[in-house]
């Protein structure tokens, strides 16, 4: 998070009171910057409750500066840091700026960079995106990157040459509002603020999911519940005309499945591909999925709809 910086710079950054005391002690300036701008006191602005102590040793962070003020925000947000977030905010930080994403995140590896408020929903900490909507963060604002075409055919092939689950595992860029992440992440509670707040619930991302279908992938009930409720189309046809029993099918959401079923979803519907959601588990070998949609499936939709083909004309005729 520093370049170029001196040894109160890494005591910032470890959170370390004891040796940022005695480099202190050892007459290091707290005010010298890092090549990025920055001064002990603003890394450790940013470092929320693990570097809290050394803040305390050092000048207060001029929060005025518009990149110091963004790497308050990105921490605090990511760090589920509630006293950071307001610090930020009450500096004010601009709250549809883009958040840099780390490289790899384990509970939310799905999340690419984003604005503050898509980031606090995949997270799903409620009192941060109350305090977010409270200071004007857009409820219908997305993850694509401003300018840029909607363009999802790169993202679908490669879904296509992996699986279906890269939509889970990887950071990748879906067009999707703050409700859509909450979904996806299962994060049931902050479906319901957002709900409530006032966001979109017939909202779709790039790949024309509902936020019915991003609950069913999460294969979390309680988010499911949610989903359910708002009344969305049970057969909703997304990317290749998949329902959302075919995406939790694709993904093996095995909680999500019956849920589904008993709400009236259809076993019977084929998507594009001429698969019924049993297919669908059959092909991305998704056994659990598969043992769960077998009871509610005919055999006769237990295999691939075979395509008709289109009869050709002859380019030609009879003299």
């Amino acid at each position: 998070v520093f370049h170029e910086g001196n040894l109160l710079h890494v005591a910032a950054v470890a959170g370390s009171p004891k040796c940022a005391q005695l480099l202190l002690d050892a007459g290091l300036d707290p005010n010298e910057k890092d090549s990025e701008g920055r001064t002990p006191a603003q890394l450790a602005a940013i470092g929320g409750e693990a570097t809290r102590e050394v803040l305390k040793l050092l000048p207060e962070p001029d929060l005025n500066d518009e990149s110091a003020q963004i790497d308050l925000l990105t921490r605090s947000v990511l760090n589920d840091d509630i006293q950071g977030v307001q610090q930020a905010i009450d500096n004010g930080v601009d709250l549809s700026i883009t958040l840099k994403a780390p490289k790899w995140q384990e509970d939310t590896p799905f999340l690419h960079d984003a604005p503050p408020l898509v980031y606090a929903a995949g997270r799903g900490c409620v009192e941060i995106l109350k305090m977010l909507v409270d200071a004007g963060a857009d409820l219908e604002q997305d993850d694509w990157p401003r300018g840029e075409k909607r363009d999802a055919s790169g993202l679908k092939f490669m879904i296509e040459q992996s699986s279906f689950e890269t939509i889970l595992n990887n950071p990748i860029i879906g067009g999707r509002t703050a409700l859509g992440f909450a979904a996806l992440a299962g994060k049931a509670e902050a479906m319901t603020f957002l709900i409530e707040a006032g966001a979109d619930t017939d909202a779709r991302d790039i790949f024309d999911f509902t936020v019915l279908h991003l609950a069913s992938m999460s294969d979390k009930p309680a988010a499911v519940e949610v989903a359910l409720g708002l009344g969305i189309d049970l057969h909703a046809e997304a990317m290749d005309k998949m329902t959302p029993l075919h995406a939790a099918a694709a993904v093996n959401a095995v909680k999500a499945i019956p849920m589904l079923i008993e709400a009236g979803a259809d076993p019977k519907r084929y998507d594009k591909q001429g698969e019924t959601p049993f297919v669908t588990a059959k092909e991305w070998g998704k056994p659990g999925a598969r043992n769960k949609l077998e009871p509610h499936t005919p055999v006769e939709y237990q295999n691939k709809k075979r395509q008709k083909k289109k009869k050709k004309e002859p380019d030609w005729e009879w003299s």
